[in-house]
């Protein structure tokens, strides 16, 4: 997924790059790549996947003696009054940013819904692009399940910065389709216009090729720690994978995963293991790695020598004095190695 708002003409350079070095390797490696191509159905008895080449609206089958399911996810839609769904952005793929470029004219006003990684990303790649951004979280701080309060505030403050405007522990109450834009009122009675509306609620695991033919399913296609699924011959990795763990729905997962998996296909005993792998949000006005305490008893403890007003902390969640978790903003990233070792002891 973009995750910069870079001139449309940039994008598509980048693009052509990509997708030319990317020729050049799948011939090298022998790989060959069914481009626009849905994979419809799998036949699981006879090991065949059923597909459509959409350009060509050809259908086809592909035999396999293991298959990979990498279907990734799928956003979430927040459910708006007023805003039918098809007038909500989500950004997942190309496709989709090509749209959101297509409505963003100069000096457009975006609202983006959700204060999460995706919606606080865009709104500073929005504001510092000069879009007029309005971002609408219902959270008292911004990425509150991934940050100690004092930190979430600092980081509203540097967007506020770049021009955003923050509506914290708000709601949309009524929305209003005018002859350009829409206004949106919000539940404590403020409200703004926007030309451009962004859904980022965050993302679900893409399962449904696994549903139809029957492998295991619950969060996300359930998988071993040899990243098997209920059928011995398939198997996942990435956003749309549940590991023992849970799922991971970030980069240094799915590197863990596909690292570990090369080497089961090869014939390899193999078996996954995550060692603390931080998160880099990537608000450039605000900079920040982290490790997040998900699901553990503990509280969040903001080391002496930090000050976030000048951007700069290092966040510690602690129980019993084992580290289970920690932030780190602006010139303390530089403590991510020495944290990360931290954490591995515990």
């Amino acid at each position: 997924m973009p995750n910069r708002i870079y001139p449309m003409h940039f994008a598509q350079e980048r693009m052509r790059i990509l997708l030319s070095r990317k020729g050049r390797r799948r011939w090298r490696l022998g790989v060959r790549i069914h481009t626009h191509t849905l994979a419809s159905t799998i036949d699981r008895r006879d090991r065949r996947i059923h597909c459509r080449c959409l350009k060509q609206d050809e259908e086809f089958v592909l035999d396999y003696d293991r298959l990979v399911l990498a279907t990734g996810s799928i956003p979430r839609v927040a459910e708006l009054p007023g805003i039918p769904s098809g007038n909500l952005l989500v950004i997942n793929n190309l496709e989709d940013y090509r749209r959101l470029r297509a409505v963003l004219k100069p000096e457009a006003k975006v609202a983006i819904f959700g204060g999460g990684f995706i919606g606080c990303e865009f709104a500073n790649d929005l504001a510092a692009a000069g879009y007029q951004v309005h971002l609408v979280e219902k959270s008292g701080w911004l990425l509150r399940r991934f940050l100690p309060e004092a930190v979430g505030y600092a980081l509203g403050d540097a967007l506020r910065t770049l021009g955003v405007r923050l509506f914290l522990e708000d709601s949309v109450a009524t929305t209003e389709r005018q002859t350009s834009g829409w206004l949106v009122k919000l539940a404590s009675g403020q409200g703004f216009q926007a030309d451009c509306l962004i859904s980022a609620v965050g993302y679900q695991p893409n399962v449904d090729l696994a549903k139809e033919c029957d492998l295991l399913v619950d969060q996300g296609i359930v998988v071993d720690k040899r990243l098997c699924t209920s059928d011995p011959s398939l198997y996942a990795l990435g956003d749309c994978a549940q590991t023992p763990s849970g799922v991971h729905p970030f980069i240094m997962p799915l590197m863990a995963e596909a690292k570990t998996l090369a080497a089961i296909l090869a014939g390899q005993n193999q078996q996954l293991q995550f060692d603390a792998m931080p998160i880099t949000v990537k608000t450039s006005v605000f900079p920040i790695v982290t490790i997040p305490p998900v699901d553990r008893p503990g509280e969040w403890l903001v080391d002496s020598d930090s000050d976030l007003k000048a951007g700069h902390s290092t966040s510690r969640y602690l129980n019993n004095g084992a580290l289970y978790g920690f932030v780190l903003t602006g010139n303390h990233i530089k403590k991510r190695t020495e944290m990360v070792q931290l954490i591995n002891k515990y």
